[in-house]
């Protein structure tokens, strides 16, 4: 027989691929000329050494529920909201993306990035008083870096990705009450999902977006283009039977390659109705002088 008959184990060790010198006999670029003829998870797995196999379901989200959004009546309610997703620091940090409301129609977006806390809190404070949007209607993503707002923004919704769903989002079974989601975050990305695909029971669709905003160019891309291009990474664990997850950041990153900041940012508009516990004086007294430094 083959010498590998011979085996008996082996063994698999994580590293980079500089570190292999068969792939680094043409630097490279052999290996990553195939790995552009492969999928999205493929070349995650195989670029990325990420070999763990997670299935991660399917888009929740079609072409079809896009552009009936994008093409969609006006959503107006003649009441102002923000929401916003803060970036990380570093080099590789992701986007910080405000959208602005009327309702549930956008009649804006911001976006910024390489911004300092004190700039990113000027840079805010501006947006939200130029679109008349009330603190308690701001909703900022408290995960991270969201700390530089609190005590900032009083009665400002701070969303906690992984706080517990709300009580009204389970459902009672056995005179028991189940969850339906994992976490806040699948709780808003569901109610989301129901006004995209589904408002009031009717089939139609809840939000709409302003033209001028559809069409503004960002880092090279219209919002249409971004929003298109992220839809993909809204989608439920299919490893989680009976209570619905969305996938995690390196999930994310196996099939869209990068943070989804446009279509996240957006999502946290469903964030307003829950409560969050706030910073206590002392704490936010302190932040402020450690910031105004």
């Amino acid at each position: 027989g083959s010498k590998l008959d011979l085996i008996m184990s082996i063994s698999v060790y994580e590293g980079s691929m500089i570190e292999n010198k068969h792939l680094m006999e043409s630097q490279g670029l052999e290996y990553y000329k195939k790995l552009l003829t492969m999928n999205t998870e493929m070349k995650g797995r195989y670029a990325r050494a990420c070999w763990k196999r997670v299935d991660v379901g399917d888009s929740l989200i079609s072409d079809a529920d896009m552009e009936r959004f994008f093409d969609n009546s006006e959503q107006r309610t003649g009441v102002k909201y923000a929401s916003l997703d803060v970036a990380g620091s570093g080099k590789n940090a992701d986007k910080v993306v405000l959208w602005i409301w009327d309702g549930f129609h956008i009649v804006d977006v911001a976006v910024a990035e390489g911004k300092t806390p004190p700039e990113l809190l000027d840079w805010t404070r501006r947006h939200l008083s130029r679109n008349g949007v009330k603190n308690e209607n701001f909703i900022y993503d408290g995960v991270g870096v969201g700390w530089i707002f609190e005590g900032f923004f009083d009665k400002a919704v701070k969303f906690m990705s992984q706080a517990s769903a709300s009580e009204d989002s389970k459902v009672e079974f056995d005179r028991k009450k189940l969850n339906v989601y994992r976490n806040a975050k699948a709780e808003v990305v569901g109610k989301f999902l129901d006004r995209l695909k589904n408002n009031d029971g009717a089939g139609e669709c809840g939000i709409s977006i302003d033209d001028s905003v559809l069409n503004k160019l960002v880092f090279n891309k219209t919002i249409r283009q971004h929003l298109m291009e992220e839809k993909v990474a809204i989608r439920w664990r299919d490893d989680r039977e009976g209570v619905k997850q969305v996938i995690d950041k390196k999930e994310t990153f196996k099939v869209l390659g990068h943070s989804p900041d446009f279509i996240l940012s957006l999502i946290y508009r469903f964030a307003v109705d829950r409560t969050f516990v706030k910073m206590d004086a002392p704490k936010a007294r302190k932040l402020a002088n450690f910031l105004s430094f």
